[in-house]
């Protein structure tokens, strides 16, 4: 008797519909979890700004033993955001930001001790900063793991959201926190958080029906795409000018967390506990800007057959300009409310640069070398951190007047958003980029799960 041949059956048409609704219910389980998880990591960031007052004051710091703390948390910010790039080729994802999450646990909770000091703050924002440099890049990379290339763009947008949110959440309360139960108790609180969420992200995570590892779509495996050397993918001119506005936008977001809450406190006559009103301000345009400019208008170009270099490259390089703009009238601006909305124009608009770098990545690279392309993005725009603070401290204690000192940080970052900002309009351009590299898209409209 002769064995019948092995028939692979496609799933139903109610089998595809089925799968569908739970894929894409999980899909955006997952992209509020990950938004969550970028709260978390800006809350991080935000505490170290708006404790600064008090934390200089308790350690007796200087402006310059300041700057090393805040830079420290960059020391190996990007090598682990290159590392754990590359790490998403070979492990799932959800294993990662879940040993990210754990480490940031750690790294806040040590703070609480009444020994630690100014080597513990370094050491620990140096732990922190490792376990929370591939976080932009991580995240990204996992929300683009279920949704559709030509939804790219609202998933980015709603975690460069996460971003802003969890400042200008974070900002108010952990002023109040400060001022009311000490800066110490506040990094405990925030150590908490993350570890309530790498709880559950435990139980939720896992890979997308868009990642490499589960390209299944109803008629069998999908190709796999012939991977690209990464040289020339980051000697890209896309990949350049995507890394300069970086560069330029997270010049301004470290000052924004290190510097801006010190400024406001120092010459602005703000009290700890309502800095962070203020300091919300620029968090809340930035939170528009993603939404406005890369969530809806960017997706909305790309639906009516715009090229992704002018609905995402150039889009966001006039974005990063028009910030420097703002800076430039925020310095000659009296204080004031004017004052107050010009910084929040000028710290914000130009960070939706992030989130349209991320769909234009994805655009450019296929989805097996994503996460690593990513990785090196992040990594060498992120070494600004490094540098950014400590320039920042030194120019405003060798100034005669502190005022003075902040006012040429200020008109630094106009100069460096102005001329990336145009940059970037001008090189990205990831379908050219694609057909100079050979790269071709990846069909992935008919996956499932």
């Amino acid at each position: 008797m002769t064995k019948p041949d092995t028939v692979r059956h496609s799933p139903s048409e109610k089998d595809r519909q089925g799968s569908s609704i739970s894929t894409s219910l999980h899909s955006w389980l997952i992209l509020s979890t990950l938004f969550v998880f970028m709260i978390i990591n800006f809350a991080d960031k935000a505490l170290m700004g708006i404790a600064a007052k008090p934390i200089m004051n308790d350690l007796g710091l200087s402006p310059s033993q300041y700057g090393w703390v805040a830079s420290s948390f960059f020391f190996l910010f990007s090598i682990s955001s290159l590392v754990v790039g590359f790490l998403t080729t070979k492990y799932p994802s959800k294993r990662i930001l879940l040993v990210m999450a754990i480490v940031w646990t750690i790294a806040q909770g040590v703070i609480v001790s009444p020994l630690a000091g100014f080597w513990t703050l370094i050491v620990t924002r140096i732990v922190l900063g490792a376990g929370e440099g591939p976080a932009y890049g991580m995240a990204n990379h996992v929300a683009m793991q279920w949704f559709p290339r030509t939804k790219s763009g609202i998933a980015t947008a709603v975690i460069g959201v996460g971003v802003p949110m969890g400042t200008m959440l974070a900002a108010p309360i952990v002023g109040k926190l400060v001022a009311g139960i000490g800066w110490r108790e506040s990094f405990g609180v925030l150590a908490l958080a993350s570890l309530v969420w790498a709880a559950v992200w435990f139980f939720i995570g896992r890979e997308g029906p868009y990642s490499h590892s589960r390209r299944i779509t109803v008629a069998g495996p999908v190709p796999d795409v012939r991977p690209v050397p990464y040289g020339p993918i980051i000697r890209s001119r896309t990949f350049l000018g995507l890394l300069i506005a970086g560069i330029a936008s997270y010049w301004n977001v470290v000052l924004l967390i290190a510097w801006v809450p010190v400024y406001l406190t120092s010459t602005q006559g703000y009290e700890t506990a309502t800095v962070g009103w203020a300091v919300a301000l620029p968090w809340a345009v930035q939170i528009a800007s993603n939404l406005i400019l890369v969530g809806w208008l960017g997706t909305a170009l790309m639906s009516r057959g715009v090229s992704s270099r002018v609905a995402r490259g150039v889009v966001s390089g006039i974005a990063v300009a028009l910030s420097g703009v703002a800076m430039v009238a925020f310095v000659a601006a009296p204080s004031g409310p004017t004052k107050l909305i010009l910084l929040a124009m000028a710290f914000g608009i130009g960070s939706c640069v992030f989130s349209a770098s991320q769909s234009v990545i994805g655009d450019l690279v296929p989805s097996r070398q994503r996460g690593a392309v990513l990785g090196i993005y992040v990594a060498v725009y992120s070494l600004t951190g490094v540098f950014a603070p400590m320039i920042a401290g030194a120019l405003v204690e060798s100034a005669d007047v502190v005022e003075s000192g902040y006012d040429r940080i200020f008109l630094l970052s106009a100069a460096l958003s102005l001329t990336a900002g145009l940059l970037c309009a001008v090189l990205v351009n990831p379908e050219r980029d694609r057909a100079t590299l050979n790269i071709r898209h990846e069909r992935n409209s008919n996956v499932i799960d």
